[in-house]
């Protein structure tokens, strides 16, 4: 994700249980048919959700987006973060094709916080491309 308006950091010690921050992000893809990517949703080294092994369609330069949802569930070195999220991206055939994920894991409050959104294809292909080209994130609570 790169700069913009705003900051994807959260200080130390800034979490309250509750907190809730939303995000959405969007783009163009290109992928053949049956090529896999998995989109990890992070912070640091933790890994807040992860889509997993997604079998694409194919597409060709088309929309997709992503919508995140985080809440913070206890603080501390040993807090937790609840994320949902879907994926969802246009096939070259006209349809829409989509995932929703969820996941809760352990999360550090006492640190310095960043959010980091990550693409892997699980191949390597010149036609393969996925590109972001906007991303909102707003605290709602």
């Amino acid at each position: 994700i790169g700069t913009g308006v705003g900051s994807l950091t959260v200080p130390a010690d800034a979490f309250s249980v509750g907190d809730s921050y939303h995000c959405k992000i969007g783009g163009v893809v290109s992928a053949q048919n049956g090529d896999d990517i998995t989109i990890n949703i992070k912070s640091g080294s933790t890994v807040l959700a992860t889509t997993g092994a997604l079998d694409l369609e194919a597409t060709t330069s088309m929309a997709w987006e992503c919508e995140l949802d985080f809440t913070i569930r206890a603080i501390g070195a040993s807090g937790e973060i609840v994320t949902n999220g879907n994926f969802a991206y246009n096939r070259n055939t006209g349809t829409l094709e989509g995932y929703v994920f969820q996941d809760t894991v352990t999360f550090d409050t006492t640190v310095s916080n960043t959010l980091d959104i990550c693409v892997q294809w699980a191949q390597a292909k010149v036609q393969d491309e996925v590109q972001s080209h906007n991303f909102v994130l707003h605290k709602v609570y």
